[in-house]
């Protein structure tokens, strides 16, 4: 075999060899195709979901929800439960009807609560669904924040007699307030409410009036101001009770006063809150 051949001939195999060796190299490289049954498995486990219709609601409002669920053994049965106490120790709330619909759970008091669904069978638990927060909005008045103020330096309210309620004539009725101050003018407000943390109040319902020693045609002037949203304001003449209502958008806020006739006008407060914490605070 001459010179010429003998190499043709050795070099075929190296050839096929090094690409046998590139073959394996790249399967190694390449993760293996989940087979069918095995793909399958993670969509067949148990599953239970649910949503509020409302997440925000009232203290005289039952929650409604409605749930869901897939893959559950036979006999399972679904509950609602919820957290209770500073613990936050999970308890059941509500039995759930087969194992989907819609439901009512009992009301709650203001506050922030955690709602889940456990499914279980023969005592034992097969899943738990996602753990959801209800909020749950009550009354709140301004001598509630007032109060407050002297365990959370985030509220501050001036002012007031000791955060004692007392009473006015405007015209010819009896008007209660909380705030009593003789603000500044239009161009330069007075500051009598401070809440300088995220609130957890989603409304604020004013009333308030100028004292019948104020001129005929004076004014009495409101106003919100919030880290994340627009200022609101109102007014009202002279011998008239003024009602307003401003939104809350969940940020700090301050509440401002002024009148026509500035530091000379009495101008008189009272307000109540829509939020889920007694004292303000988110």
């Amino acid at each position: 075999m001459s010179r010429f051949h003998r190499r043709r001939y050795l070099t075929v195999p190296a050839v096929l060899a090094g690409a046998t060796a590139a073959a394996l190299v790249l399967g190694a490289a390449l993760p293996a195709a989940a087979s069918g049954p095995a793909a399958g498995m993670a969509d067949a486990r148990p599953k239970v979901s649910f949503t509020f219709k409302f997440n925000r609601i009232r203290t005289s409002t039952k929650p409604v929800l409605r749930y869901s669920s897939a893959h559950l053994p036979w006999g399972t049965k679904l509950e609602l439960q919820r957290t209770f106490g500073t613990a936050q120790v999970w308890r059941d709330v509500t039995a759930l009807r087969g194992h989907f619909g819609t439901a009512k759970a009992p009301k709650v008091q203001l506050g922030r609560y955690r709602y889940r669904i456990k499914a279980y069978k023969k005592g034992r638990t097969v899943v738990f669904s996602q753990a959801k927060l209800l909020y749950s909005y009550g009354r709140v008045t301004l001598a509630d924040l007032c109060n407050a103020q002297n365990q959370h330096p985030a509220i501050i309210v001036y002012n007031t007699n000791n955060c004692d309620p007392a009473t006015v004539q405007v015209g010819s009725n009896a008007f209660t307030y909380l705030i009593e101050d003789a603000p500044a003018g239009w161009t330069n407000t007075t500051t009598e409410v401070e809440v300088t943390r995220k609130t957890s109040c989603r409304s604020i319902s004013l009333q308030f009036a100028l004292d019948n020693n104020a001129n005929s045609g004076d004014q009495a002037y409101v106003q919100v101001i919030q880290s994340t949203a627009d200022p609101q304001s109102a007014s009202v003449t002279q011998g008239s009770v003024g009602s307003a209502f401003f939104t809350l958008s969940g940020s700090s806020w301050y509440l401002n006063l002024a009148t026509s006739n500035a530091y000379t006008d009495n101008e008189y407060i009272n307000a109540n809150l829509s939020c889920w914490s007694s004292t303000g605070l988110g």
